[in-house]
């Protein structure tokens, strides 16, 4: 009764249990992927403000001494 294919019942309690520590060792590999990606995500965001914080500031550099050029060189 319930005994498929002759084997002992421990057996089928003995692989359920071994492919439910490994879901949970995968499940626990994904998670601390998704931190490591998420710190990484954190970062680059940070990294981009920054980048784009010293473009503007020298783009606006730049449209300053072209607006003074322009008015050095128009008197």
């Amino acid at each position: 009764m319930g005994n498929w294919g002759g084997a002992p019942p421990w057996v089928y309690k003995q692989r359920e249990a071994s492919m439910a520590s490994s879901y949970e060792s995968q499940i626990s590999t994904l998670n601390f992927r998704i931190k490591q990606l998420e710190t990484e995500n954190a970062e680059l965001k940070l990294k981009l403000a920054e980048i784009t914080a010293k473009y503007e500031e020298c783009r606006k550099l730049s449209e300053d001494n072209k607006a003074r050029k322009s008015k050095t060189s128009g008197k």
